[in-house]
């Protein structure tokens, strides 16, 4: 194992905050956007 030195926890943190940026940030407000209720809304059969 290598030393936990300041370096190497600046060097971890901004790997995980790239990868929070490009991954999860981008699914949340996908999630935030996502109209919710047209999903549960029930569909009416048409009747001719």
């Amino acid at each position: 194992m290598w030393e936990n030195t300041h370096f190497s926890r600046a060097m971890t943190g901004a790997l995980l905050g790239a990868a929070a940026a490009f991954f999860i940030v981008p699914g949340m407000v996908d999630l935030a956007y996502t109209d919710w209720r047209s999903l549960f809304r029930t569909r009416h059969a048409v009747s001719e």
